[in-house]
């Protein structure tokens, strides 16, 4: 129960409660929290426990991510004269990254953990709709606002939303699950309330083609009719939305080469770059407390350019083609890689990222993000180890955590 406990706490601080008011701008403190409390718990285990006994694949690839972000420190210190200890401080997200050990540590069963994803979402899901009925009064710290027919509100969180999504897609057609339908049935309701086009097109797209080749759906005409049927009926509720993003596509094509990402993207590429060392490392991410932050902040407000706009190219601008080129690497290896038939929905979330890639903010700069790529990276590293100790795992586990249970509550 204990690590159960834990990596809810560490997925529910780092999407900061979903600044629920009451608790402020609190995502500092609970990113700070969350990061120590991490810590912490990797050094008290590997003082009573040594080292995990699954393997760990993706040791290297999230050590070059932690190593190239301070290498992104560095940059901002050189080129944009933002002093280093704040640009650790601005980039704290990273160190979430640290889970992906701890969970070696912890052992938690990866269907538990799994299911953990979605019991988080459905209860993003219940924060969403429960803010959308009481606007204009705000339960959240969140952006909140009218656009496109619709209330937009961007909760931390959304991801991991996505991914328990994909799970439960791919699981309800081996067995029916009232955790699952309840997840999808949200979940399609909040996705279309967001009025992100390029989110609803990839996950009709990504759910047709699960419906195609799975070989777990008995009847896909079946399948296929009730997913037409419930699309469907989405519009005719939500049809003032969708109107307003075909239309707000619509213009966005006909601007081209003007589009605001197009300009953005151009700036952050060009204008923005400071030689070949901060192409290699990055330039580090704003703090709005220095002359690089103000500067950038600027710029969002004359221009409308934001690196969030930007998707993976933002990440590289801040972090550099290193920290870029293994994010490529982590989306490849869940899409192409020989994975298990249970873990097919990590191809469906990397193809999800692939998709998003140019127009929004990637899982890998956000701590809520960070803490669901490292359980994505765990689960698979659970499916590959065939030792006889990963057999072992459950029993040894609740052996350690009951030791550990004893020492914490003595302390």
């Amino acid at each position: 129960m204990f690590k159960y406990f834990i990596s809810w706490l560490i997925l529910l601080c780092s999407s900061s409660f979903f600044l629920i008011k009451g608790i402020g701008k609190g995502d500092r403190v609970m990113d700070i929290f969350g990061v120590c409390l991490i810590i912490f718990l990797i050094l008290l285990h590997v003082v009573y426990q040594g080292r995990g006994i699954i393997k760990a694949n993706f040791r290297n690839h999230i050590l070059i991510l932690i190593l190239a972000s301070f290498g992104s420190a560095l940059m901002a210190y050189m080129f944009h004269g933002q002093d280093y200890s704040l640009t650790l401080f601005q980039q704290r997200s990273i160190y979430f990254y640290l889970f992906y050990f701890l969970l070696h540590y912890l052992l938690p069963e990866p269907i538990k953990l799994e299911r953990l994803i979605i019991q988080f979402g459905i209860v993003y899901c219940f924060v969403f709709l429960l803010q959308t009925v009481a606007y204009p009064t705000l339960i959240t710290e969140s952006h909140v606002f009218r656009d496109r027919g619709t209330i937009r509100i961007f909760l931390p969180g959304e991801n991991v939303m996505i991914l328990g999504y994909l799970i439960a897609f791919d699981r309800i057609f081996e067995k029916f699950d009232w955790l699952y339908f309840s997840h999808l049935m949200l979940s399609v309701i909040v996705v279309l309330l967001l009025g992100t086009r390029v989110m609803l097109l990839a996950l009709v797209i990504l759910s047709f083609v699960n419906i195609l080749i799975n070989k777990r759906v008995q009847n896909k005409f079946a399948v296929f009719f009730l997913f037409i049927g419930v699309a469907f009926i989405s519009y005719l509720v939500m049809k003032d939305t969708i109107s307003a993003e075909i239309a707000e596509t619509q213009k966005h094509s006909s601007q081209a080469q003007n589009y605001i990402r197009v300009k953005a993207a151009e700036y952050y590429l060009t204008d923005f770059q400071k030689g070949v060392a901060s192409v290699v490392l990055g330039n580090g991410s704003p703090n709005d407390k220095s002359s690089y932050g103000a500067m950038v902040k600027s710029v969002n407000n004359r221009s409308g350019f934001y690196l969030s706009d930007i998707g993976i190219l933002g990440i590289y601008v801040k972090y550099g083609i290193l920290f870029t080129v293994v994010c490529f690497i982590i989306m490849f290896q869940g899409l192409f890689g020989k994975l298990h038939r249970d873990l097919h929905y990590v191809k469906y979330f990397m193809a999800y990222l692939l998709i998003n890639m140019v127009v929004s903010t990637l899982p890998f700069e956000t701590s809520y993000g960070i803490v669901e790529i490292c359980m994505i990276l765990y689960i698979i590293d659970c499916y590959k180890d065939t030792s006889k100790q990963s057999l072992l795992l459950q029993e040894n586990n609740n052996d350690f955590n009951a030791e550990m249970n004893e020492e914490l509550e003595t302390a």
